[in-house]
């Protein structure tokens, strides 16, 4: 496949993402939407860019080799793989039990049900740091919320000792960061 053709099918993918960006809430709701719009858009443009550029003018330089022109590619790929990357910590992030507790803590909790309203629903991407080992780790999540009477996220502390998870922090905070309230957590999680 020439440089032309495959710059044809990023449009086309980086296209699609940015509609699924516009058309599904879960994204829009996260803090990361914007970010990821503007490096779709601008690697449209750049793509587009160099399909006009290139019907008028040949780049010596992707002539010479293989590693050049794989090099480049890669470059004009940056925005596709930048969400790519961001969905796969996402889905990792989302199995973890950390994850899974935390979200059941906050939807029984009626401090969130106060606050956010129900249903309360999960947005994309979850943000955050985790390392783990086998039988120990650390994560740090903030996890975007929403509710019929608000938005904000759910910031999860957690660490793993025994090959368990346990909540250390679980603090809910509203879209305009003024109210932030530390949900409850028993002992059992």
């Amino acid at each position: 496949m020439n440089v032309k053709s495959y710059c044809r099918v990023l449009v086309v993918l980086m296209l699609g993402c940015l509609l699924c960006v516009l058309l599904i809430p879960a994204i829009r709701m996260g803090k990361a939407a914007w970010p990821i719009s503007a490096a779709l858009v601008i690697g449209v443009a750049v793509n587009l860019l160099y399909i006009r550029i290139r019907n008028h003018q040949v780049f010596d330089f992707l002539e010479k080799g293989r590693r050049v022109r794989r090099l480049f590619r890669l470059c004009l790929s940056a925005p596709l793989i930048l969400v790519l990357v961001i969905a796969i910590v996402d889905i990792y992030e989302r199995r973890m039990p950390l994850f899974k507790d935390a979200v059941s803590v906050m939807e029984e909790s009626d401090v969130a049900e106060r606050d956010l309203g129900v249903p309360i629903k999960i947005g994309w991407p979850i943000e955050g740091s985790t390392e783990e080992t086998p039988d120990s780790g650390h994560s740090n999540l903030l996890i975007p919320v929403s509710g019929t009477l608000g938005r904000g996220s759910l910031r999860v502390v957690g660490t793993k000792s025994n090959g368990a998870w346990k909540i250390s922090e679980l603090t809910l905070i509203l879209r305009n960061g003024s109210v932030r309230e530390s949900l409850p957590t028993d002992a059992k999680r």
